[in-house]
């Protein structure tokens, strides 16, 4: 286990950029959450009108409902790429991932630090 990112309040540049990098590497098909607490990108006062049944606050809430109930959530990638570019900040997180029949994983803790482990984090250095 290394670190990976250290005092990243906008965390989620850093992991797109991190799934960028495991992108050259593998092909990731799925993501398997664990663990999940982020604020969405927040784009304007909803006071007064409500937040729309569309809106990233939204598909936020409804994602840690779902994954309150379920315990695990599994996103295809297309998915997990559409879910981050709703956020601003994970405060924390456990993703895993397989690549090449090994499991990976990144663990996100209090929105600071972005830790990598598994077979993917000696190709990713």
């Amino acid at each position: 286990m290394r670190f990976y990112c250290d005092d990243c309040n906008d965390n989620v540049l850093t992991i797109i950029e991190l799934i960028k990098k495991i992108e050259k590497v593998s092909e990731v098909w799925e993501w398997k959450i664990t663990q999940f607490d982020a604020i969405p990108i927040d784009k304007g006062d909803f006071s007064g009108t409500g937040v729309t049944l569309d809106s990233p606050r939204q598909r936020l809430y409804e994602f840690s409902q779902k994954l309150l109930h379920n315990h695990v959530m599994v996103l295809t990638h297309l998915e997990f790429i559409s879910l981050l570019e709703n956020i601003r900040c994970i405060y924390d997180a456990k993703i895993s991932f397989c690549v090449s029949g090994f499991n990976n994983t990144i663990t996100i803790f209090d929105g600071d630090i972005i830790e990598v482990s598994g077979f993917i984090e000696t190709s990713i250095y």
